[in-house]
């Protein structure tokens, strides 16, 4: 590793799935004061960026494989064909609202904009429940409780 990402935004988590741990983040000024010539190599112990685009583990660790979970950043829409990363239940939501937003402030119509931009925000909310955050939920086990006989009839 390092592992470089034209459209690496926000790294929410960088794990090992041969070791199943998550690797927590280090400053990169941490890891070159401990290491300034970057030559240790041995089992990751945690992440740093390097730059906009690259992301290394430290120690080297070449005999592993990570997952790195995060924000993709957008390109920027020019065309008219170019399409939006928000999916499209959010874009009345999201871009119209927006937009909205932007007129008002124009207009000097703050009152309306801070509406608006409430509206906005708990939207944008929803877009992040529904799509960002992990399934927590672990498998369900039922316990029975009682003898066999309370089942049988």
């Amino acid at each position: 590793m390092p592992l470089e990402v034209s459209d690496l935004g926000h790294v929410l988590a960088v794990t090992c799935p041969t070791q199943e741990t998550g690797l927590p983040f280090q400053d990169r000024r941490r890891v070159l004061k401990a290491d300034p010539a970057q030559t240790q190599t041995g089992s990751a112990e945690c992440w740093y960026r390097e730059g906009v685009k690259t992301l290394k583990v430290w120690p080297a660790d070449t005999s592993s494989t990570f997952k790195v979970l995060y924000w993709k950043v957008p390109a920027e829409l020019k065309e008219s064909a170019d399409e939006p990363l928000v999916p499209a239940a959010y874009h009345d939501d999201l871009i119209v609202s927006g937009t909205v937003i932007r007129l008002f402030k124009n207009r000097k119509n703050y009152e309306a904009a801070q509406f608006e931009r409430q509206e906005w925000e708990r939207a944008a909310q929803r877009l992040l429940h529904a799509l960002g955050k992990p399934n927590y939920d672990r498998s369900r086990v039922i316990a029975r409780t009682g003898t066999a006989a309370d089942y049988l009839q």
